[in-house]
């Protein structure tokens, strides 16, 4: 009798152990460790899109350089956003956005963990458009419960899709995202175009990874 209540409890406490896994996000690769090539990848497209310094009063985001706001930069270094000026922000190095976008962006969705050319997806609208808006859009379309945290559920539900039409979908529903702002007149040819060049090129990523047909 005791033999079968510790198997009843060791049973359950395994139920439990997978359960608090599924609930508990991913873990983000550490900043100190070393960048991956899909970072690298993605990152050079997400530079292409991104000019140097700009402070358009029509921007909502700001002073802006390699398309790092004066607010992330001003999280990334702990300090207060009213002590970053126009100097600081021209003085902005391309490797320092670099280090910025795997932090802020990549590591913070958990990138490293999609699909090829769905990482790039997640990532550049994380980046136009808050990483928790991308991943909930993300788990939206793969039909989990939308917390805004890519977790074991999130990652098991992204791996059962169709990288190409996943990828599809997300760029439609990122269109309209954009659609629906205020301000599409003012931005929505260049957002309109940057989803699509994203797009087409997170195709190409999907499709290199595909296995050959025998």
């Amino acid at each position: 009798m005791a033999s079968q209540t510790q198997q009843a409890k060791d049973a359950i406490t395994s139920l439990q152990s997978v359960a608090e896994a599924a609930r508990s996000p991913a873990a983000p690769a550490a900043a100190g460790q070393p960048r991956s090539q899909a970072f690298d990848r993605a990152v050079a497209l997400i530079l292409e899109n991104e000019g140097g310094f700009s402070n358009d009063p029509r921007d909502r985001g700001g002073m802006t350089n390699f398309g790092i706001t004066a607010r992330t930069y001003a999280d990334f270094h702990g300090l207060a956003l009213e002590s970053v000026d126009e100097a600081t922000m021209r003085a902005l190095t391309r490797e320092q956005a670099i280090e910025i976008y795997r932090s802020n962006y990549w590591n913070a969705a958990c990138c490293d963990r999609l699909p090829p050319g769905l990482d790039l997806c997640v990532f550049d609208f994380g980046v136009n458009a808050g990483v928790r808006r991308a991943i909930l859009l993300l788990q939206e379309l793969v039909g989990v419960t939308q917390d805004g945290s890519v977790g074991a559920i999130t990652l098991a539900a992204t791996a059962a899709c169709d990288p190409a039409e996943l990828i599809g979908r997300y760029a439609e529903r990122r269109l309209a995202y954009y659609r629906s702002l205020e301000n599409f007149d003012a931005f929505g040819r260049g957002w309109t175009l940057r989803t699509t060049r994203m797009r087409d090129a997170a195709m190409r990523m999907a499709q290199a990874r595909q296995p050959a047909m025998a």
